[in-house]
């Protein structure tokens, strides 16, 4: 089984809806030994910072094209909280929450779960690693032509 770290990053502040930038990086070893990295920058319209933080995860995950073992870093609390600690019963509980509720951007959710459950999938504890500055910076740059 292949092993992948993936990074997430991303430029969105709350609580509005607005444009967000994201950046994500993924580094595997190749059967040969060697290194390889995939990285992917881009924009989305009208989003929240939660509903950001899921589409780059789901778009970092459909480059998966055969399961594997996945370290997720990310700095998104919301992702990271939610995904070890609510997914499994929001599924089991028909897309509700606690409270009966139904779950806030469920549709994003289900896509992430479908994403990785062919996955083994965990999170860094830390998130700190040489690419994190110069991704930060391009994320950033591409916010900024666009202000």
């Amino acid at each position: 089984m292949y092993q992948v770290r993936m990074y997430l990053i991303m430029a969105r502040k709350y609580p509005a809806r607005g444009k967000g930038y994201y950046g994500y990086r993924l580094e595997t070893v190749t059967k040969s030994g060697k290194p390889h990295v995939k990285e992917c920058f881009g924009a989305e319209e009208s989003v929240t910072a939660n509903q950001l933080a899921l589409m780059l995860m789901c778009r970092a995950f459909e480059e998966l094209k055969k399961p594997c073992e996945v370290e997720v870093f990310t700095d998104s609390l919301y992702l990271r909280s939610n995904y070890i600690g609510n997914l499994e019963n929001w599924t089991l509980n028909a897309w509700m929450n606690a409270k009966g509720e139904p779950v806030a951007n469920s549709e994003l959710w289900q896509k992430l779960d479908g994403l990785t459950r062919p996955h083994l999938v965990r999170f860094g504890e830390r998130y700190s690693y040489p690419a994190r500055a110069a991704m930060t910076e391009r994320v950033q740059k591409m916010k900024i032509a666009d202000a």
